[in-house]
């Protein structure tokens, strides 16, 4: 596991979304929100293989309080034999016709017959989906719909990673929409391409007690040690074909997911999914952790 001291060193981007008082205690689950939200999404990749893993948790926003909606939801999928797609920001809206999963769902199946299957193309195709979806006088920001956004905020995020049908090497994009620059209406920003060197990552969404795991700082850093040795002996039992080498990265974002969750409870939940590539196998596999 000692990989984690180079990802700091290399993790490309940390995405913020706006913070809000918390309440005291959460409000009993399913109490009506305007919006349904989710965080901590980690892209991973090493060069065996991609990930991506996701908390379990929506949350919600109401006069100032973090409201717990639902955990068990599934915000990572496995678009094709080679390329996954995750979401973190808005995941269902009352006043838009909006649920991610089933938005998802409609989207891999009308995209299914695509000649081409690239990450730049599914990339560029969400975003026309985002837009087509977001731009409703309902929701605009004159009505207040996005009030709890600041300007420049992210309002949906997603990100697509994977290979080309060759599988010579790995893209991340991140693709949505968010409150332009003044906070006057939503924007799309152009398709940002994070690639680095391996071990690469990429992060959005919460993040304060990643990093000071990150930074070595207890209890956050002892904790992440923890578990991601139980993680290792998880994912060997729920994946035990992959290469070792994506097993460790598996299990150091799993841990990760799980120390923010330990902190940030009422944000991000305990349970972690993951959809990931075997780049050598060009196999696709999911866990629940």
């Amino acid at each position: 596991m000692d990989r984690f001291s180079d990802w700091a060193k290399t993790a490309s981007y940390f995405g913020q979304y706006p913070s809000t008082l918390y309440a005291q205690a959460r409000t009993e689950s399913g109490e009506r929100v305007q919006q349904q939200k989710g965080t901590s999404l980690i892209t991973a990749a090493v060069r065996e293989g991609i990930l991506i893993a996701a908390d379990d948790l929506v949350f919600g926003e109401s006069e100032g309080r973090i409201i717990s909606v639902r955990t068990g939801v599934q915000k990572v999928v496995i678009a094709y034999k080679n390329l996954l797609i995750g979401s973190a920001g808005l995941l269902e809206g009352r006043k838009i016709k909006y649920k991610f999963e089933n938005w998802i769902a409609d989207f891999i199946e009308e995209h299914s017959g695509d000649p081409q299957k690239r990450p730049l193309d599914l990339a560029n195709a969400i975003q026309r989906e985002v837009r087509a979806t977001f731009e409703t006088g309902e929701c605009s920001v004159e009505k207040g719909y996005w009030r709890n956004h600041g300007p420049n905020d992210w309002i949906v995020h997603y990100v697509v990673a994977g290979y080309t049908e060759q599988f010579k090497q790995h893209y991340i994009y991140e693709v949505g929409a968010k409150l332009d620059a003044k906070g006057n209406g939503l924007t799309y920003p152009s398709l940002s391409h994070h690639r680095r060197e391996f071990p690469d990552m990429f992060l959005v969404g919460e993040d304060e007690f990643v990093l000071r795991a990150y930074k070595g700082v207890e209890p956050q850093f002892s904790l992440y040690q923890e578990l991601a040795r139980v993680a290792f002996r998880d994912i060997g039992m729920l994946v035990p074909n992959i290469p070792q080498s994506l097993q460790e990265v598996a299990a150091e974002v799993v841990a990760l997911v799980k120390v923010e969750a330990k902190f940030n409870a009422q944000k991000v939940g305990t349970t972690v999914h993951i959809v990931l590539i075997d780049r050598g196998a060009r196999k696709t596999y999911t866990a629940i952790l």
